[in-house]
């Protein structure tokens, strides 16, 4: 992605209700969305529960189907 992408970033952060406490690097120091998306979160930011019925995704997303 281009640099122009980088103006997106906010409205990404918004969409998917990232915090922003949460990233090692500012957003405003990302050069473009695609930086931005496979940024790295700061430890203990996110808990991973564990269990035989849990399911874990490393995205900001929402399950939104089943089966």
């Amino acid at each position: 992605m281009s640099k122009w992408s980088r103006a997106l970033i906010p409205l990404y952060m918004k969409a998917y209700k990232i915090k922003p406490h949460e990233l090692i690097i500012p957003p405003k120091h990302y050069p473009s969305l695609q930086d931005f998306f496979v940024r790295k979160l700061k430890k203990g930011a996110r808990l991973i529960e564990k269990g035989e019925k849990i399911i874990v995704s490393p995205v900001d997303g929402v399950l939104e189907e089943w089966g």
